[in-house]
This record gives structure tokens, sequence and C-alpha cells, in this order.
């Protein structure tokens, strides 16, 4: 536009008028370019460069590979960065291409401690892991944090653990001295302290059914021990016998219905009819084959028999009308009984009872006697 100008005030110089006209070229109104439009009004301008009006005509305002009046674009081309390091569906430019980004969200796991490389959405570690709280660190150390403060609260000293295991208290780890105390049969009395699991009658074997007053209960032993009524129900007198009898020496059973009779004061299962399995049946045999039948008997699906001893046997002796409580000991055969309690000086001797004389003695062990088998007891 500046050369036709120009070219137009020389033709005017040389034509005639040229003055004329030239005044009023010279007169005309300028025109200004102006950075807020792309516009350029027919008219006069000043000499000037199009980066002069707008300074934002620059190459790094430009796209690469296109050149705008002469300025060849480069702006995104100083970077880097590909597809996968940006934001999935995320776009962006990079040396004037437009990227979509792949890069995906990690997360934390409280499995472990690893951070991979890439983005988080914003949270908290204790989010992540729950575990990750004051009362599950150790007092004294602070993670991410959390001022720990587990075993804080427990108060024990050293003497208050058992000996020889250690724990942990207000972060610091002790060693017990709390000794394994024993009880004594010598004494009741129980000291502080720690005790091994036992039974009481595993310390003391006297504590036991039979040594406790009938109708006590020591320790959950509920006693039988009672004199044996002599079955006499008449009294010649009144320090005798049949003038004193308590309750609690009174002759006890309970038919349990399977052939076998249980003594409520002693606690002894007996055989209860005098011609069944249980006795022999009814037959009478030496010492060794009885205490040998009753070892090997299998009887009301008990197989823990045994020959009673000559006390257990006077248990269930009377001394009245009957020998023996018909009402529970049918059968009873009359004669002598052996028992298991043999002589010590003299090994071909033992002790019988005898169910007519109601007394005991001993005898040759070849002898033949009837049996009645036992089971429980000592």
């Amino acid at each position: 536009m500046t050369k036709k100008i120009i070219l137009c005030l020389v033709l005017a110089a040389s034509a005639p008028g040229a003055e004329a006209a030239s005044t009023h070229v010279l007169g005309a109104q300028k025109k200004t370019l102006s950075d807020a439009s792309g516009t350029v009004a027919a008219g006069y301008y000043a000499a000037t460069t199009l980066s002069a009006v707008d300074a934002d005509l620059a190459a790094a305002n430009i796209k690469p590979g296109v050149t705008i009046f002469g300025f060849a674009g480069n702006f995104t081309s100083d970077s880097d960065a590909i597809a996968a390091d940006i934001i999935t569906g995320k776009t962006a430019y990079v040396n004037g291409v437009k990227l979509t980004g792949t890069l995906t969200t990690q997360s934390l796991s409280p499995a472990n401690d690893t951070v991979t490389a890439g983005t988080y959405t914003g949270t908290t570690l204790s989010a992540v892991d729950t575990d990750l709280a004051a009362a599950n660190i150790k007092p004294g150390v602070t993670i991410f944090g959390f001022a720990g403060t587990y075993t804080s609260d427990s108060d024990a000293v050293a003497g208050n653990i058992m000996s020889g295991k250690t724990a942990y208290v207000n972060g610091v780890k002790l060693t017990g001295t709390l000794p394994t105390s024993t009880l004594s049969a010598a004494n009741d009395t129980l000291s502080a302290g720690y005790y091994a699991a036992t039974t009481l009658s595993a310390v003391d074997a006297d504590l036991a059914a039979a040594n406790i007053k009938s109708g006590v209960t020591v320790f959950g032993k509920t006693g039988t021990l009672a004199l044996p009524d002599t079955g006499v129900t008449g009294s010649g007198a009144a320090w005798d016998d049949g003038a004193y009898s308590p309750a609690a020496s009174q002759p006890s059973y309970t038919d349990n219905a399977d052939g076998t009779i249980t003594d409520n004061r002693t606690g002894l299962m007996w055989a209860k009819d005098g011609l069944a399995a249980g006795c022999n049946s009814g037959s009478l045999s030496a010492w060794s084959t009885a205490g040998g039948y009753c070892d090997t008997l299998t009887f009301a699906t008990y197989s823990d028999w045994r020959l009673p001893n000559v006390r257990e046997l006077l248990s269930i002796m009377m001394y009245g009308a009957s020998p023996i409580d018909t009402t529970y000991f049918t059968n009873n055969q009359a004669g002598s009984y052996w028992t298991s309690t043999a002589i010590i000086t003299d090994p071909v001797v033992a002790y019988y009872v005898d169910f007519v004389n109601r007394n005991t003695g001993a005898i040759n062990v070849i002898t033949s006697y009837y049996v009645r088998c036992v089971r429980g007891g000592p």
C-alpha cells in the first residue's frame, strides 16, 4: 500500500495540477492498526511492523509448522511429554500435537508400603490403612504423625508376670519373676501367687469321699464315711446299737435295674443276684479261681469287676434277722463268700465272710466258697 501511495504522489507531481493533488493526499487522515482486530481499513498508515502493533505476534505464540507474517511458530515445541505422562482422559499439546493421556490413577495398598510412580487421588494414609493409629504404635515412636501409645495403658511389673515369660508394659519389654507356687498337703494355706493346674485330691489323696463324714461335702467330695448299721432294731439297753441308729449309718442302696446294686454309703457297685453271673451263678470255687473269675468278668456292660476285700464284704452284712438286705441282694447263698484279703505271713490262707454265722475268718485257699463280685472303690 505504501508503494502505491508513493507512486500516486509521483504521478500527481508530474501531472497538471500536481500541487493540489499532493496537498490533498498528504492532508488525508492517518489510519492506525489495532491489536484488537485483524481488520485493515483503507487509508494511510504510518510505517511500522505488525509485531510492534501486537506484541503477541511472536514465534513462541504460534503453533509449530505455521508461519504468520514471517514468524515461524514454535509454541509447545519445547515440551517432551508423551501420552503416558498425562492423566488418562486428559489432553495436552506437545510440540504442536494434541495428546490424550493414558496415565492411570494409582492406589495405595495396606498390604505393603510400596508407592508406585503415578498419580493418586487425595486421601490420608490412615484412611488407606486403618491400622495406622496411635494405639497400634510403640510409645516413643511417631509414624506419619501418629505418636504411639500401644501398651502405655498397662501397669504390670516383673513380679506380676510368670517367671521366664516376657511382656511389654508402656513400651518396655519385661521379663517375669513370678514363681510357680505349690500346694501342700501339710496345711490348708494358699499363699498368693501362680499355681499350675491340678486338683486338690491330687495334692492330698486323703481328700476322698470315704474319708469324709456322710452328708458333708468338701471341695466337691461328698462324704460317705459312716459306721455300718448292725441291723439290730430292738434295744436291750440305752447304750446298745439297737438304741442308737442314726440315719447316716443306715444302709442305703440303689437298684440300677441292670443286675447291679450301688451302695450309696461306700459307692461300691455289687452283683445283685446270688445265682447270676455276677456271683458265679451261685457256684462254689477255690480262692484263686474266685479271684480270676471276677477279674475276667464282663457283666452289666462293665468289665472292671474284682473280688471284694474283707472290709468291703463285711459292709453289706447285717446283724439282724437276715444277714443281708434281701430287698436288694437276692438269692444270697447260705454259706461263706471269698474275699481278696490274704494272710501276709501265710499266702495259702485267705479271709472269708460267713453269711450264716455273721462272722469272718481265714482258711486255706483250696477251700470252695461262694463268690460275689464288686467294682469301684479305691
